[in-house]
Order: C-alpha cells, then sequence, then structure tokens
C-alpha cells in the first residue's frame, strides 16, 4: 500500500469550517495580488471603480447561471501511477460549463479594448456579473453590470452617493454620481428580476455618456475564459477575476475551493514556488507534460495551455487521476 493509497483511504475526510469572512475582503484581496502580478498596476482597477461608485452589486444571473449537468463520468482506470478512483461520495465529477456574460454593446465604440470579465458570488450567495471596458489611452473605463437586484440607496449623510429617479428607455432607472468625482452609473431594470447597470469614469464619467453607451446594450452573450468543463458535482462558479483567474466552490463551504490561474509560462521549480509543496508527479495533461503535486490542504498542477501554462488547485480529498482529469477540461475556448 503506498502513500497516496493511505491518504485516500484513511486521510482527514471531514470539509474545513467556513468563517465569516466579507465577500468585499475577498474582493480587495484579489484586486491587491493583481496589482502586484500585472504590469498594469498605474491603471485604475475596473472593481475598485465599481466599488467606488458605491452602488451595490448582488444577485446572480437565471437566464446565465451555472450549468451543472447531472452526467456522471466515468473515471480514468490509468491515472498517474496507477492510483485507482476513489469511490468517497462527494467526489464525482460531472460536466460543467462556466457561463457567459449575457450582455454586449453594439456597435462597439471605437477606441475600446476587448473586454475582461467579473463574476464574484458574494458572501450572500448573490452575485454581480461585470464586463469592463477600458480605453485604448487607459484613461477610461466603462462597465456594465449585470445584477438580480436594484443599486442600494445612501442610508447616511456620510454616503458620497448621490441618487435620483429617473427612466431609461421606458423603464424605471436610477442615476448615482459620486460627489466631487467623475463618476456615474445608471442602472435600469432590463426585465422583472433583471437589473443592468452601465458605469463610467473619464470620457464616460457623465450622465450623457453612461446613456449614450446603455442605448448600445443588448442581449448578446460573450463567452469568457479561461474554462472548465468538469467540477466536483454540486459545486457552483465561486469568483472570475480578469480572464485569468477561475474558481469553484462547494456551495456548503466556500473554503473548498477549486481554482484555475493562467499563467505566462510554467514554474521552473513548482516543488519550491508553492507553499508547503512535496511529493512531485511527472504526469500527462491532453499529452503533454505537467506536474502534479501535494500542497498544504491540496493537490497543485501545473500544465502548459496554448502558448501560456496554468496552475490548478483542487481539495485533498481528490484523487491524483480526478485532478489530472479536471485538468485535461481546461480549456481556453
Amino acid at each position: 500500500m503506498n502513500d497516496l493509497t493511505l491518504l485516500r483511504d484513511y486521510g482527514p475526510d471531514a470539509d474545513p469550517v467556513a468563517p465569516a469572512a466579507l465577500a468585499h475582503a475577498r474582493s480587495e484581496l484579489d484586486a491587491e495580488i493583481r496589482r502586484a502580478r500585472s504590469p498594469r498596476v498605474l491603471a485604475r482597477r475596473p472593481r475598485t471603480t465599481v466599488r467606488r461608485t458605491g452602488v451595490r452589486l448582488v444577485g446572480v444571473l437565471a437566464a446565465a447561471c451555472v450549468a451543472l449537468l447531472a452526467i456522471v463520468l466515468v473515471a480514468d482506470r490509468t491515472g498517474p501511477r496507477g492510483a485507482k478512483p476513489s469511490s468517497r461520495p462527494g467526489t464525482v465529477l460531472v460536466a460543467f460549463q462556466v457561463p457567459a456574460f449575457p450582455y454586449s454593446l453594439r456597435p462597439m465604440p471605437a477606441g475600446l479594448e476587448p473586454p475582461t470579465f467579473d463574476y464574484d458570488r458574494g458572501a450572500d450567495q448573490g452575485g454581480a456579473f461585470m464586463a469592463h471596458y477600458r480605453a485604448i489611452d487607459q484613461q477610461s473605463v466603462l462597465h456594465v453590470i449585470a445584477t438580480h437586484e436594484s443599486p442600494s440607496r445612501p442610508t447616511s449623510r456620510e454616503d458620497v452617493r448621490v441618487v435620483r429617479d429617473t427612466t431609461f428607455d421606458g423603464h424605471p432607472a436610477l442615476l448615482t454620481t459620486i460627489r466631487g468625482s467623475n463618476q456615474v452609473a445608471l442602472a435600469w431594470e432590463w426585465s422583472p428580476g433583471q437589473w443592468i447597470e452601465v458605469s463610467g469614469d473619464g470620457r464616460f464619467g457623465t450622465e450623457a455618456a453612461v446613456r449614450a453607451m446603455a442605448s448600445r446594450v443588448v442581449a448578446g452573450p460573450q463567452r469568457v475564459t479561461p474554462q472548465v468543463h468538469l467540477a466536483p458535482e454540486g459545486w457552483v462558479l465561486d469568483r472570475f477575476k480578469d480572464g485569468t483567474i477561475l474558481t469553484l466552490a462547494d456551495p456548503h463551504n466556500r473554503d473548498r475551493t477549486l481554482s484555475v490561474n493562467l499563467k505566462n509560462s510554467m514554474a521552473v521549480d513548482f516543488v519550491q514556488q508553492s507553499y508547503g509543496g512535496h511529493d512531485l508527479q511527472r504526469v500527462s495533461v491532453n499529452g503533454k507534460r505537467a506536474d502534479l503535486i501535494k500542497v498544504d490542504q491540496g493537490w497543485a498542477l501545473q500544465a502548459p495551455i496554448g502558448d501560456r501554462a496554468f496552475e490548478l488547485q483542487a481539495p485533498i480529498d481528490l484523487t491524483a487521476e480526478q485532478v489530472v482529469q479536471l485538468a485535461e477540461s481546461v480549456s481556453l475556448t
């Protein structure tokens, strides 16, 4: 009996207790990590801009919710180092589809980069799905945000928001401005229970500009990347960050996660660069060499994808071959 078999059959099986962490703290931490990694540190962060508008972004999209299909996949019997598939409950992999952002801008305004997308399920199990269109000159940003609830109103005199009731396209709407800034947001009920907010700064930071951009919003799904096509049964999309970080979570324990992080290249010494990394295994992912290691309370795997690479992190109660199967389901399309 090898170490992998011992860990699979007799290792700890209980889920960790989820702390009462605030969604806002999580978002700020994600933003700080990305600032440290990205050369675009001088650009205004999209989520920061949205948060400064003070508009509460909650709810999920009914028409674009995570589609979990009840199709149980037959586990590959030839996993790395001959490991057998686990029969333990809660570790069955099923088909998964990352939702598309449901709206587009048509016609697309000139001078904008292709959009990046964010999603945060939130501590209250709600969420917001956001598309960020940055100007090529990096001086202005336009945001299109989809939620299930209307924006919140100021609750104290210290609130810097100024909210005004208005209409847009025949629908009741709210116009929010920030005192002392050129940040403006227009939110309206697209359909019963489905709200859209268009907000911007720079050249988009006026009521006329956000109304003009709002008039271009149409129902037109935009596919996001990266994609992962397998997930533990019942898991949901938890976070999506700037087209580089995708996180799925156990709906009963948000700290029990599966994440994919796109990187420019594979780490030369994956073990040394991974916190608590040990027990390196050379495995194959879609016919290419990959590295699988154990880390603190989980697995980590790095593999090439296109001309880039990605790192997958997964809970330790999955088997090694399940981690490889998950890695083989990662795609850029």
